[in-house]
């Protein structure tokens, strides 16, 4: 016969149980009074015994800016320009509106209309 070894358990062993501790409720954070002195931060008053600093003021960061108009969104809203902004899964593509001989009759047309002027200098002698 084999002799079992008695284990101690923390049934048996109430003095090697670990204590409990009781959770105490969260102290509030120290709130303005009405003797304390409110101050701004990293002044002399701050250090001072019975002071409460103030907090700095909101950046507004996270506030929403409308856009300003520009010409260019002026433009695209009203349709002058032959493109447009293909929604994809991928990313944002252009889609032109028109062919793209349509575009090249049209800035040859726009080149030769600027060779065509030309400027001169006014003479004053």
């Amino acid at each position: 016969m084999v002799a079992e070894k008695e284990t101690l358990s923390l049934n048996k062993c109430p003095d090697k149980m670990p204590k409990r501790t009781k959770l105490l409720a969260q102290q509030p954070l120290p709130v303005h009074q009405p003797h304390a002195l409110v101050s701004e931060g990293f002044t002399v008053k701050a250090m001072m015994k019975n002071s409460v600093v103030r907090g700095p003021p909101a950046a507004g960061a996270f506030k929403e800016r409308p856009t300003k108009p520009t010409a260019f969104r002026k433009f695209y809203e009203r349709g002058d320009f032959p493109i447009a902004l293909e929604h994809d899964s991928k990313g944002n593509k252009i889609a032109w509106k028109v062919s793209q001989a349509a575009v090249a009759v049209t800035r040859a047309r726009l080149e030769a209309d600027l060779h065509a002027e030309t400027i001169t200098a006014p003479t004053f002698f």
